[in-house]
């Protein structure tokens, strides 16, 4: 874990009046279900998956490789399926994926203190946005099947219209300065809260301040992490705000 800066955290929360979040790993523990879901495709076409661990690995790479594309999600899946011999179009290998996916999202809740925050921060009257590679299906999923999530702190009353997925921007740095303008803040103004390495890089970018989130599919980056932004928490909960 972190060796966290969680009073440094808050003190700069105190000089800002706009956050932005990602989702997936961040407030949402989703990465488990991705790693499952994804071996679960495998198993249904007669390939066994002895590390899916590895296997969500490949993935990222292959996100990264094509994360300008504005349909990423597919073409991971179109790779996949050249690869491992899967007689699918990645379109199709995605709505298969999605299918399974979505039944799950519907039934998972918030990672600790993120209901929390996000209330504080919205009783403050902070500008709230969304800004995810999550694919809109999901971002929906969540916002509006998922009961638990709309009892501990309903998306659509909190961030409305503010939210942008992957088919919104060309890469999350593009994303996050949409959102900023959208909100109508200066830079100085906003905070960021990602997770994954990759996150953190195209957040600091923007020149926003930059919150590192741990989540354990990142432990092996956290020394990485820790290069790129001096502020970091291991959950929302450390926070004081």
């Amino acid at each position: 874990m972190y060796n966290s800066t969680a009073p440094l955290v808050d003190k700069l929360i105190t000089t800002k009046s706009g956050a932005l979040f990602d989702l997936d790993g961040l407030m949402v523990p989703s990465l488990d279900l991705w790693v499952q879901t994804d071996a679960e495709y495998f198993k249904l076409h007669g390939i066994h998956i002895a590390d899916p661990d590895a296997l969500h690995r490949e993935k990222l790479q292959i996100m990264k490789k094509y994360t300008a594309e504005p349909n990423m999600w597919a073409v991971v899946y179109s790779e996949w399926n050249k690869k491992y011999g899967i007689p699918l179009t990645g379109e199709r290998g995605l709505a298969m994926v999605m299918k399974m996916v979505s039944e799950k999202q519907a039934r998972l809740g918030l990672k600790d203190g993120v209901a929390k925050t996000l209330h504080r921060l919205k009783s403050q009257d902070f500008k709230l946005g969304i800004v995810t590679a999550t694919n809109r299906s999901s971002l929906d999923t969540y916002k509006d099947k998922n009961e638990i999530i709309k009892k501990a702190a309903d998306f659509n009353k909190i961030f409305g219209e503010n939210i942008l997925t992957t088919e919104d921007f060309e890469n999350k740095t593009h994303g996050y300065l949409m959102m900023q303008e959208m909100l109508g803040l200066n830079k100085e103004d906003y905070i960021i809260f990602e997770d994954s390495p990759a996150g953190v890089e195209e957040a600091v970018v923007t020149g926003i301040d930059t919150v590192a989130v741990y989540d354990k599919f990142w432990k092996d980056d956290l020394p990485q992490i820790e290069q790129m932004t001096p502020y970091r928490i291991n959950s929302f909960e450390e926070l004081q705000i």
